[in-house]
């Protein structure tokens, strides 16, 4: 037993688990430490309105980014080093050339359409959050490269600084200056454009910034990345959709009390499930290139469900001392919230066999049924239940979309076998 305990302690996958981990709840978990300070600055209809930009914020991040993220992922195990670099900078020249059009297109259109959605949504805020997003790209990718390279402790340095830096911006914008919903929208931009700097500088040291690419070369890669964008789209609507359907039967404040407990069990992404994916992703691709396709997913399965399980009842008891009394509605959502993080977290294992063989198609089939029945049974249950049942919805939601994925997973390993 004590041998089994070293051998565990000592592996790769654990040790990077816990170094990015710690990086993560820096980047991911910014949200969570300023909880304390929102909930009794904001109100409820206040920090649903900052929920809404975010959603809005990822929206625009899965579409314009173009499955440009996933094609490295798909590609890069399957080239070599020079190859890898050529990669990067085709992609980067890629998004410089298509999706800079695409977010000036969607800009204009966006705060022409922002004026029939809600009158409460300030022009200025769609364009600062558009231009956050656009900058983000240039992060996501250096934190990417690092992580299919195995630098967990690079990544962890990288994302530390960063949530530093936000946390004292946000902080002192909404605390100190009392700037409210402004002071978090600029807080992101400033702190996002300090990580761009770093990006920028550290592509052009270790890949180079731009390739030569013709029409036909950048039509190639987006013929495979595309497809991953109605998949990366159908996981923003099992995600976010709710918070547009509650604030349709229900109202702004609804919004916040729900987004509030998603803050919580959200937390499990960035400690738990970003992290372990980080260390045990890169080594069971690595493996797959040399023919075994072994994932003990049935250990792990049981294993996280009953992790998440207590975890949700743990992080309600924190949540009642984080809060303030107005959010209080929001500590019963917890717990069904924090299960869907064990059943999202078996989707992404099972999903690896599917990307390394590039079945974009089956992956695509399993979120779409996923979030169709998370959609349906929100708009059976919120109109009833309010938040509680965009909970649940979201719950039977990821347990079809996990299901469904194990299932064309298991299906892929059976054919290879053959």
């Amino acid at each position: 037993m004590k041998n089994k305990f070293t051998q565990i302690r000592s592996s790769e996958l654990v040790r990077n688990f816990l170094i990015y981990s710690f990086g993560a709840l820096f980047v991911k978990g910014i949200s969570f430490f300023l909880l304390p300070v929102f909930t009794r600055l904001l109100t409820p209809e206040e920090y649903g309105m900052v929920d809404l930009l975010s959603t809005f914020s990822n929206l625009i991040d899965v579409t314009l980014s173009l499955g440009l993220f996933q094609f490295i992922y798909m590609e890069y195990f399957h080239v070599d080093e020079e190859s890898r670099k050529k990669l990067v900078r085709s992609m980067i020249t890629i998004f410089l050339r298509v999706s800079a059009v695409l977010y000036l297109l969607t800009l204009v259109a966006t705060i022409w359409i922002s004026r029939w959605v809600s009158a409460d949504i300030k022009s200025i805020w769609v364009l600062l959050v558009m231009v956050t997003n656009y900058l983000t790209f240039f992060q996501g990718l250096v934190i990417l490269i690092m992580k299919v390279n195995k630098m967990a402790l690079h990544v962890t340095i990288y994302q530390v600084a960063y949530g530093i830096i936000s946390i004292l911006l946000n902080v002192y914008s909404v605390y100190v200056l009392s700037q409210g919903v402004d002071g978090i929208i600029w807080s992101n931009l400033v702190s996002v454009g300090i990580s761009f700097i770093y990006a920028v500088f550290y592509l052009y040291k270790h890949t180079g910034l731009v390739e030569h690419l013709k029409a036909s070369d950048i039509k190639q890669v987006l013929r495979y990345s595309l497809p991953f964008v109605p998949n990366a789209l159908a996981i923003w609507a099992m995600i976010s959709l709710n918070r547009w359907i509650l604030l349709h039967y229900c109202d702004l404040a609804e919004v916040g009390i729900f987004s509030v407990a998603v803050k919580f069990s959200a937390l499990f992404d960035p400690l738990i499930i970003q992290p372990f994916l980080s260390a045990y992703a890169p080594k069971t691709l690595e493996r797959f290139s040399k023919g075994d396709y072994r994932q003990h997913l049935l250990k792990y399965g049981i294993g996280s469900l009953v992790f998440f399980a207590i975890a949700g009842f743990v992080l309600r008891f924190i949540a009642s001392w984080m809060i303030d009394d107005a959010y209080g509605d929001a500590l019963d959502l917890i717990i069904p919230l924090s299960l869907a993080g064990s059943f999202i977290l078996m989707t992404n294992m099972s999903n690896l066999i599917l990307v390394y063989r590039k079945r974009v198609k089956w992956i695509m089939i399993s979120v779409l049924l996923g979030t169709l029945v998370n959609v349906l049974f929100t708009y059976l249950l919120v109109v009833q239940y309010q938040s509680m049942g965009a909970a649940l919805a979201s719950v039977v939601g990821n347990v079809i979309w996990m299901l469904a994925t194990l299932y064309f997973a298991l299906r892929e390993k059976k054919a290879i076998a053959i």
